[in-house]
């Protein structure tokens, strides 16, 4: 590359300018190297700088028409080195997957080096640097044409690999790619043009000094990167007070312009002074505007960002479905940030992992599976995003394991922003690149963030309203199909008439439907009192003597009531079940009827035994009377005989009129061996004929107790 600057009068101002210039790539140089000293893309980016301070001082050197020999010879040796730190810089920018043989790169390295050494200490490349009518005159060597094409080779060879990466690049990577291909274009094409092209072409060098003019462009890029790029991972810190003076500048140009050409043309006092009123009202507005596009472009802050995220409060507030909820945040997502796709994923009783509940693609790479990939689900506690490393500043949040970061990369998925709720995940949202190519920024992702954090709210408040749904509609389905009847109080003048049973057992089906709210002064008294008696105490209480009118009909219910209280314990209101006992009372009473009819059963049987055990004998001894009538021995076995058994049968009839007496008697003193010994005598005779044999063992003392022989002998033969 010619190094040879225009010597024009006075040349001090060139050469000043681009001893500034040096001095500026120096600092650059500086400030990303300690960036990030362990870092090999800053130290490459800070060789990179220094080479071309020492470029740029070179050509200062030679403008300075001091020692140009020296100076000459060396911008040609840092003219060598240039593609070389450019090339080093761009195989590990913005990642280091490697796309050149590693010999091409040895190849241009080792001829750089050597080309930047014959330069500095032999006169083969350029010699000769001097000045004729005023411009710097140099002599080529015969190397000057290697030195030609290798300088024209090995750019094209740095532009060609960031074309490469360009294209294999997405996000972050992209973006940072274009704004460094695109400046690095600039500074190579006007280098190239001015300080070898022009030199070949017009014989002489007087636009060479304008080259390192290019590297302006080149640092603006570059600047523009970091600032809004996150180039090489860097942050350059730009107070507002510099915004603020900046804006000041600008708004009150227009009114020092206005002043200086007013005093220079000393011009009509009124048209002078209309001016300077223009300039000055124009001046806040613009400051406004000018502060406002600064803070934009410096700190990207969004006009719309509290208006987005209030409309999607405000939408969010008025929905509580989960489907809703999803296609709110879904909606509101894609008008933030315009994704490819976003998909959100939800806990879910029927599935074990999250599932998904609600996708929307623009574009066919965004995928979304039906459960969330378990490598995702487990980083997602504990984080603030897992983001693929293409898509934000690798700093922005930790970074994900290699099985989550192919998942990120297999299924286009920029973002995924956990739902967690009282430390465990109850969902996640998917979010995938920009369609636009652009990558997430910092200040995308604080958007995202506050999203998913409303999300999470809304979501884990829909899970919460569809439980209490589904309680309730569980809660319904067992009070409509009970039969107890349901009524609940909330105080002493309103009741609601929970189900069909309640309506059938308080006599109002035809007046009200179930569920229904009435008065309470349709509904019995002595309902209300038990529900006035437990809103009062909190006490819970159950009878079974309630009698409630229906009609003409008393029907017998048995009542139970409990007290519904808040989660402070405050009575809030009361319940009551009710029950229909007039079945039960009648299935009591068959119940009774049916032991009355078993117990005269067994007495029929055993007082058929008791009759024929003495007929039997006084059979037998009057059909032998009129053969054996002389017979004295017979006649008084018979009278013996027909005594016994008639007293036997009196006694027996004795004892049944004392069952048959009345119900109610006076309670005396019975010994209970008495009744027991004559309900055993009645039934000896069935025990016999079943061939049973009973031993009774009674105490020989006298068991006396207060109660009724009868009572107590119909007991024992029950």
């Amino acid at each position: 590359m010619d190094s040879a600057p225009i010597v024009v009068g006075d040349s001090q101002l060139g050469w000043l300018t681009l001893l500034l210039l040096g001095l500026m790539s120096l600092t650059i140089a500086i400030y990303g190297w300690r960036s990030a000293p362990a870092a090999s893309l800053n130290r490459r980016f800070a060789m990179q700088s220094v080479v071309v301070t020492w470029w740029a001082t070179g050509i200062a050197g030679t403008q300075s028409t001091y020692a140009m020999e020296f100076w000459g010879r060396w911008s040609f040796a840092a003219a060598s080195l240039l593609p070389v730190v450019f090339l080093s810089f761009v195989e590990v920018f913005p990642t280091k997957e490697r796309f050149l043989p590693r010999f091409v790169s040895q190849a241009t390295y080792g001829t750089g080096a050597t080309l930047a050494t014959i330069a500095l200490v032999s006169p083969w490349i350029a010699h000769t640097f001097v000045v004729k009518d005023g411009i710097v005159a140099r002599q080529a060597g015969p190397f000057m044409w290697a030195f030609a094409t290798f300088y024209m080779a090995s750019c094209a060879l740095v532009l060609a690999l960031l074309a490469k990466k360009w294209r294999a690049a997405r996000g972050l990577a992209r973006a940072q790619l274009r704004l460094y291909c695109t400046g690095l274009l600039v500074f190579c094409v006007g280098g190239i043009t001015t300080n070898l092209v022009l030199p070949s072409v017009v014989g002489d060098s007087r636009y060479s000094p304008l080259g390192p003019c290019f590297v302006i462009f080149f640092f603006a890029f570059v600047a523009h990167g970091i600032i809004r790029h996150r180039l090489m991972n860097l942050r350059l810190v730009v107070h507002s007070w510099v915004t603020t003076c900046i804006a000041s500048l600008v708004s009150t140009s227009p009114l020092l312009i206005v002043a200086t050409v007013a005093w220079q043309t000393a011009g009509s006092s009124r048209s002078s002074l209309a001016l300077l009123v223009l300039a000055g009202l124009l001046a806040p507005p613009l400051w406004l505007e000018t502060r406002y596009l600064l803070h934009r472009y410096v700190y990207r802050g969004d006009g719309d960002f509290r208006a987005l995220i209030g409309e999607a409060s405000d939408r969010l507030a008025r929905v509580l479905g989960q489907a809703e909820t999803a296609t709110v945040v879904v909606d509101t997502i894609f008008g933030a940030v315009r994704p490819e796709g976003v998909a959100i994923y939800l806990s879910s009783d029927l599935s074990e992992g999250l599932a998904l509940i609600r996708v929307r693609q623009n574009e066919t790479g965004f995928a979304a599976p039906d459960l969330l990939p378990r490598p995702i689900v487990a980083e997602l506690i504990g984080i603030r995003f897992l983001a693929s490393s293409q898509a934000v500043p690798l700093d922005a949040g930790r970074t994900p394991s290699r099985a989550a970061s192919a998942i990120l990369e297999n299924n286009h998925w920029a973002l995924v922003l956990p739902l967690v709720a009282e430390a465990q995940a109850i969902g996640a949202i998917t979010v995938g690149e920009k369609l636009s190519g652009a990558p997430y920024y910092l200040e995308d992702v604080r958007l995202l963030q506050v999203l998913g954090n409303q999300a999470t709210v809304a979501f884990k408040n829909s899970q919460l309203y569809e439980r209490v749904l589904l309680a309730n509609q569980h809660v319904e389905n067992i009070v409509a199909t009970i039969q107890s009847g349901i009524v609940v109080v909330d105080g002493k003048d309103t009741a609601r008439i929970l189900n069909e049973a309640a309506l059938e057992l308080l006599g109002l089906r035809g007046h009200l439907s179930a569920p229904g709210v009435i008065s309470t002064d349709r509904l019995p008294r002595s309902l209300m009192s038990l529900l006035n008696q437990t809103l009062e105490t909190g006490s819970a209480s159950r009878t079974a003597d309630l009698v409630v009118h229906r009609g003409a009909e008393m029907l017998p219910v048995m009542c139970s009531t409990a007290a519904l209280r808040k989660s402070d314990g405050a009575v809030v209101g009361a319940v009551a079940a009710l029950s229909d006992l007039s079945t039960l009372r009648a299935l009591e009473i068959e119940r009774a009827r049916t032991e009355r009819l078993n117990y005269f059963e067994t007495l029929a049987a055993g007082l058929a035994h008791e009759i024929a055990n003495p007929i039997t004998p006084i059979k037998v001894m009057t059909q032998l009377l009129p053969s054996r009538h002389r017979d004295e021995v017979f006649i008084r076995e018979f009278s013996k005989t027909v005594n016994r058994e008639i007293d036997r049968m009196q006694k027996f009839i004795g004892r049944l009129r004392r069952l048959s007496g009345p119900t109610h008697r006076d309670r005396v003193a019975v010994d209970v061996r008495l009744p027991l010994r004559e309900a055993l005598e009645v039934m000896q005779s069935l025990f016999d004929e079943r061939r049973i044999a009973l031993t009774v063992n009674t105490c020989e003392r006298p068991l006396v107790v207060l109660g009724d022989a009868s009572e107590l002998q119909e007991l024992f033969l029950n």
